[in-house]
């Protein structure tokens, strides 16, 4: 089995906090971009990116037909303000800590 060398999410260090700040400022809507950018360079699974994908889908759906959650009650409106508070914050900091550098250890020798 051959193995190829993977390019690293991040290059440059400053790379890192562009990559976390694009869910942070699209609102959720583009989560998923920085994970099929990752998925591309086999830094997370498909499964990953198929998650953020698909929540940024639902994400976006909601955006596009103006769903107006305000008539559904304020339990459903708090349930709602929460996960997508969870979301962003979740996105963002996944977004940050992929293929965060590991430090070397030396081994030891017995």
């Amino acid at each position: 089995m051959r193995h190829t060398a993977r390019q690293p999410m991040y290059p440059k260090p400053w790379q890192r906090w562009a990559w976390a700040a694009v869910p942070a400022v699209s609102a959720t809507a583009l989560t998923f971009v920085p994970f099929l950018v990752a998925w591309r360079r086999q830094v997370v699974g498909w499964r990953t990116a198929a998650v953020y994908t698909i929540l940024s889908g639902v994400a976006i759906a909601a955006a596009v037909a103006e769903v107006d959650i305000h008539q559904w009650g304020t339990f459903w409106r708090e349930v709602i303000r929460y996960t997508s508070w969870a979301y962003l914050i979740t996105g963002v900091v996944h977004v940050a800590l992929l293929d965060w550098p590991h430090k070397k250890h030396a081994s030891i020798k017995a």
